[in-house]
């Protein structure tokens, strides 16, 4: 197999720059609306003629071409060759992954590694239309996320970390993971109605998608909210969380120990529901706290479709990974306004990092947490109160392209954050 895997790194890398080809028209057509299978070929989007196969060859074409169309001379972004050359890459690092080990080749790893690449592909895609136009469109997230679920119920080596097993010692998790289960299992139909309901009518010719970030002065109503968002959304996921819930509290670790497919799709369901459920609650209370839209309902199902590959544990350290990327540039440009108030914030962002092994072992790993992980919370509320007063105003910039970062990172390196999470989590867990 050694001497085989340059080969199949190479073939990896070559397929992925195709792919990232392909993923060019997916992020020109998905938010304008129109159809990624028609028409069939290529098009220019200054003249629209259509590009000769010759002159579509991936990391090639851009190249000889010089960046211009060769039919209107119109500038090619080079967006088009960075997302080729970036699949490519991502292509080739995940074969590593999966296959770099194998002391022979077979069907299994590579059908793991089409789903990671699929995923790979689709994060691409989300990560380049989000920083263009602000939207993560509900296409590449909504619908993966039961396909997630039904890959890693065939093949339970997609789900990164550990599923509910009598193994893992997790089997006291059936039911929170069973509830948390259930909250995808009744907002999946929820997202899919919706998502068929309002599918993006097609953009005029010349203009540009619309931005989902709020703009300026615009009213939130948290009435409206609950009405058209809430209400439609919540109440069928807590449905679902009560009947499966319900239904597999009684169960024990028998269950998991006989069917270990059921016990990885259980979780990977559990990733979902927690990624969804954790990043609308996020939104909805400072949405209410601020009387604005604090984060786009696109991030709640970008964390419900990681969630369904890295379980519950891997959307939560998705979340945190991209809030930590997307504060450096927003703390750099309140360092130079407010500078005492940021390190301030910065300090009650780590305090419970540096603190909680000393504290559980001085007091107990239970009032350990419970007098520490309110400091960030209480930090930030003082920080945007302060921020008020002085009157500093916030841009707001699309989150999906940190999300996208910290879910790829996961996904490359997931045993290192996971051994990392355990050196944290393990004060508090009283290891």
């Amino acid at each position: 197999m050694s001497g085989l895997l340059p080969w199949l790194v190479g073939f990896a890398f070559v397929f992925g720059a195709m792919v990232g080809s392909f993923l060019n028209v997916v992020i020109y057509r998905v938010p304008r609306g129109m159809s990624i299978a028609c028409p069939k070929r290529s098009f220019c989007p200054a003249c629209t003629g259509q590009i000769a196969w010759h002159q579509n060859i991936p990391l090639v074409s851009w190249i000889v071409l010089n960046g211009r169309c060769a039919t209107c001379g119109a500038p090619i972004p080079v967006r088009y060759l960075g997302v080729e050359l970036v699949t490519a890459t991502l292509f080739a690092l995940l074969a590593v992954n999966r296959l770099g080990g194998l002391a022979e080749l077979s069907a299994g790893p590579l059908m793991l590694l089409a789903v990671d690449c699929t995923v790979a592909s689709l994060l691409v895609a989300i990560a380049v239309i989000d920083f263009q136009h602000a939207i993560i469109p509900d296409p590449l997230t909504v619908p993966w996320i039961p396909l997630l679920v039904l890959a890693v119920w065939i093949w339970p080596e997609v789900l990164r970390g550990q599923a509910l097993s009598p193994a893992g010692g997790r089997t006291d998790a059936v039911w929170p993971a069973a509830v948390l289960a259930g909250v995808a299992l009744g907002a999946l139909p929820a997202l899919l109605v919706d998502f068929l309901r309002r599918r993006r009518e097609p953009v005029e010719a010349g203009e540009e998608p619309s931005s989902a970030l709020p703009e300026a002065g615009e009213e939130f109503s948290i009435w409206s909210e609950a009405a058209e968002l809430s209400l439609p959304l919540l109440l069928p996921a807590l449905a679902g969380a009560l009947l499966l819930g319900w239904t597999l509290s009684g169960q024990d670790s028998s269950l998991l120990a006989a069917r270990p497919s059921f016990s990885a799709a259980l979780t990977s369901a559990a990733g979902a529901g927690a990624g969804l459920l954790f990043v609308y609650l996020i939104r909805f209370l400072f949405s209410a706290l601020f009387r604005r839209e604090a984060m786009g309902l696109g991030d709640a199902k970008f964390l419900g479709f990681t969630g369904a590959l890295l379980g519950a544990e891997g959307s939560l350290m998705v979340f945190v990974l991209a809030c930590a990327l997307g504060s450096l540039p927003a703390f750099f440009g309140l360092l130079m306004k407010i500078p005492l108030a940021t390190v301030a914030l910065l300090l009650a962002a780590l305090l419970p990092l540096m603190l909680m092994q000393p504290a559980a072992l001085a007091l107990s790993p239970g009032l350990a947490l419970a007098l520490l992980m309110p400091v960030p919370l209480i930090g930030l509320l003082l920080f945007f109160r302060h921020l008020k007063r002085t009157r500093v105003t916030l841009t707001a910039m699309p989150f999906g392209p940190f999300l996208v970062v910290a879910a790829l990172v996961l996904l490359l390196a997931w045993s290192k954050f996971e051994a990392l999470l355990d050196k944290l989590l393990a004060p508090v867990l009283g290891r």
